[in-house]
């Protein structure tokens, strides 16, 4: 059985902003679910050639092209991802009377 965790007196716990998970932003994960599709995409076009629905070269055309696309897409999921998390970061800090420049304090007395 797990206990709840022990607040020192005076000390005030951060709360977890509104819907804010620890997971990547679904935006992100879309875009990464297409790049995903347009990898798997890239692989199953070998197989087509036996059946006669592309030749070898149309394989290496599109092969080309779907790795150009899945590869862009993992970079925007990336950057979709970095972006989330630094406005996560930075709303945290707005919200709890924190600056940038490093002057959190979660006491109620004023920084030196």
């Amino acid at each position: 059985m797990s206990h709840p965790p022990t607040i020192e007196p005076g000390v005030q716990p951060v709360p977890e902003a509104a819907g804010a998970t620890s997971g990547p932003p679904r935006k992100s994960k879309i875009v990464a679910l297409l790049a995903v599709i347009a990898c798997a995409g890239c692989c199953a076009l070998p197989l087509l050639i036996p059946l006669g629905l592309l030749t070898t070269a149309g394989v290496a055309a599109a092969t080309t092209g779907l790795l150009v696309v899945s590869g862009a897409l993992f970079t925007v999921a990336g950057l979709l991802w970095g972006a989330h998390h630094r406005l996560r970061r930075r709303r945290a800090t707005a919200e709890h009377g924190c600056s940038e420049g490093g002057g959190c304090s979660c006491s109620s007395a004023p920084p030196r």
